[in-house]
């Protein structure tokens, strides 16, 4: 981002079998204020019935409250999908990028990343 012109601090807030309704409860101490673009996790709600029983209707709930309040904060939301990428982007656990998953990820959200930095300036 720095050879584009952007001075931007980028923190992975991510945490390894995380549930929405544990990303609702951080969501304040995990994304500070000031924080002007979030990349979030689409994915969380079709993953939560795995890990710790929360239905995958819960978690779409969950992630309609977490776009809500970042929303609210003037927060500009880049979703990822990465979920939907095909395997040969994937982990051995077909959930997990590898390192191909992880530059094809970052190359597809690149463009929406700046524009949503552009947004309002």
């Amino acid at each position: 981002m720095q050879a584009k012109g952007y001075s931007v601090r980028v923190v992975n807030a991510g945490l390894y079998g995380d549930t929405t309704t544990h990303m609702i409860q951080r969501l304040e101490t995990s994304i500070p204020n000031g924080t002007k673009v979030v990349v979030l996790d689409m994915g969380g709600g079709f993953f939560n019935d795995r890990i710790q029983n929360i239905s995958h209707e819960q978690g779409e709930k969950d992630m309609h409250t977490i776009e809500a309040r970042l929303r609210a904060r003037g927060i500009k939301i880049v979703p990822e999908f990465s979920f939907k990428l095909p395997e040969k982007y994937k982990q051995a656990d077909k959930v997990h990028l590898n390192v191909a998953g992880h530059q094809e990820l970052a190359r597809m959200l690149l463009p929406e990343v700046v524009a949503a930095l552009n947004q309002g300036n």
